[in-house]
């Protein structure tokens, strides 16, 4: 009897509890918005008051794939320098890319990556991380590896490599005939099939009608689509568990197998004795004692992280570029006259020879500009007793970043930002633009590895594209720029129909 009349007394006081919690739990987060808008260090920075008061406006804008037009909006409106979230600034200013990326000079430390950003990591050994992420300790060990493998000589030894893969893309676009077709999945397939081979030892069949390593290709986009949900859980651990939860078990094994394949693939090529010249027969793998200069692990993850970063970003630049060349048909003919009289066969089309080409550089340049294959800026964290970036004095723990698309759309520092103009890159008339504002492979220690690799590879696949075919863009691609971005581009498909040149 007294037991039952005890459990009506009880549930008074457990809505008071849960009403306290709900009420203490409102009562910080409104304390830490005022806090935010009104007396962090950073409070005197430009930007939306939203911003300031919390991280979530951001993250929206993220899971969207909205962040670039909304970053640039903030920097159009308040200047090269926002606070994007409470304790984040974004910098258009060209001058920052030497503040936050460069060697730091009297023994200071450097910016430190916010790891909050970067998804790239191998679930096979998820302690051991990729050449972007190594510490400062490890990085130049890690690094000194692979310098030569992506050194100018070692490109020139495996120039029949690349020239055996674009003869593939041509003969691919010719069996097309008359019919229209995406550029942007033949580009994946050339980029893919390169890397392939100087990372595993053997390309991946993709022109051959490999099905499993197209299915492997397309799903890498969902991968990093994907990736931009869960940085959620990076800011908000709760949303990590819970994402953790819902994402289903046969995906998450899928991923982990891709991994164990690419991995396998690595065994395979480290266990055959070939001068095959590749990244690992080019790179300095032991120490002058015969001794692994990389653990098993860290070959595994540089590998993965190369087939991404070698391969999604090339793919991107020759789609914009050939986008923009197809709807500006006096520079396609300008670059095309170039190419035409530079050689007399496609067979004289070296690397060497190639890289002389001027119009053919301003128009890689340019659309490196316009639509870089990595738009958004790469956060750091200011270290122990702040810095001065571009002017302006930031206090420590604040993450910063230089915003590549649009530090590079800025019309302070480019003069018609958003126009297709290679002519800017050699015409003194453009002599106003900040080129120091253009770093499209980063920039200090820790820029871009395959910045020569990059360079070889898209004025030799244009070059011979351009010598074979005339191109024509299709209606449904008049508007392919209309695109979101989730740390790389959601390319739309590029249809274009082809032509054999009567060369």
């Amino acid at each position: 009897m007294n037991s039952r009349m005890e459990t009506p007394s009880m549930i008074p006081i457990a809505l008071l509890a849960l009403l306290g919690t709900v009420v203490l739990y409102l009562t910080y987060n409104v304390a830490t918005i005022v806090y935010n808008v009104f007396f962090h260090p950073l409070r005197n920075y430009p930007g939306p008051w939203y911003t300031a008061a919390s991280r979530v406006p951001y993250l929206i804008k993220v899971i969207k794939g909205d962040y670039l037009t909304w970053n640039q909006s903030l920097h159009r409106r308040y200047g090269q320098v926002v606070r994007v979230a409470p304790e984040e600034l974004s910098f258009t200013d060209g001058r920052s890319w030497r503040d936050i990326y460069g060697h730091r000079s009297g023994g200071k430390v450097t910016f430190s990556k916010d790891r909050r950003f970067y998804f790239i990591g191998n679930p096979t050994h998820p302690e051991t991380p990729i050449l972007v992420m190594t510490d400062d300790q490890n990085h130049p060990r890690v690094r000194k590896v692979f310098n030569n493998a992506f050194s100018n000589s070692a490109l020139q030894k495996q120039e029949p490599l690349f020239l055996e893969h674009v003869d593939r893309l041509l003969k691919a676009i010719e069996q097309k005939g008359p019919a229209k077709f995406d550029l942007v999945t033949l580009f994946h397939y050339i980029t893919f099939d390169i890397m392939g081979e100087l990372v595993f030892g053997e390309p991946l069949g993709l022109f051959d009608g490999n099905e499993y390593y197209r299915a492997w290709v397309k799903g890498l986009f969902s991968d990093i689509k994907a990736s931009s949900i869960w940085r959620i859980g990076y800011y908000y651990p709760f949303f990590l568990r819970l994402l953790e939860f819902l994402v289903p078990k046969k995906l998450q094994e899928e991923r982990l197998e891709s991994f164990r394949l690419a991995n396998a693939r690595i065994d395979k090529r480290m266990a055959e004795q070939t001068n095959h010249p590749d990244i690992w027969s080019l790179s300095e793998r032991e120490d002058k004692d015969g001794k692994p200069r990389l653990s098993v692990g860290e070959m595994h993850v540089n590998a993965s992280g190369f087939m991404l970063a070698g391969t999604e970003t090339s793919a991107t630049v020759l789609s914009a570029m050939n986008y923009y060349l197809l709807k500006h048909p006096a520079k396609l003919k300008r670059l095309t006259d170039e190419i035409s009289t530079s050689f007399t066969r496609t067979e004289d089309m070296t690397l060497e020879r190639l890289a002389q080409l001027p119009y053919l550089a301003a128009c890689i340049e340019e659309s490196l500009r316009l639509f870089h294959p990595a738009p958004n800026g790469f956060g750091r964290f200011v270290p122990q007793g702040g810095a001065t970036i571009a002017g302006h004095w930031v206090p420590e723990g604040t993450v910063v970043a230089t915003e590549h698309n649009n530090t590079y759309r800025d019309p302070a520092n480019f003069r018609r930002p958003d126009d297709f103009i290679p002519e800017r890159w050699f015409d003194p008339a453009f002599n106003s633009d900040r080129k120091i504002a253009f770093e499209p492979f980063s920039y200090g220690p820790r820029n871009c590895i395959g910045k020569n690799l990059a360079y070889h590879e898209l004025r030799l696949i244009e070059a011979k594209l351009l010598w074979s075919f005339d191109f024509h863009l299709q209606e449904e691609s008049n508007d392919w720029l209309d695109q979101k971005a989730y740390m790389v581009w959601e390319k739309n498909p590029l249809m274009v129909t082809a032509t054999p040149t009567k060369r």
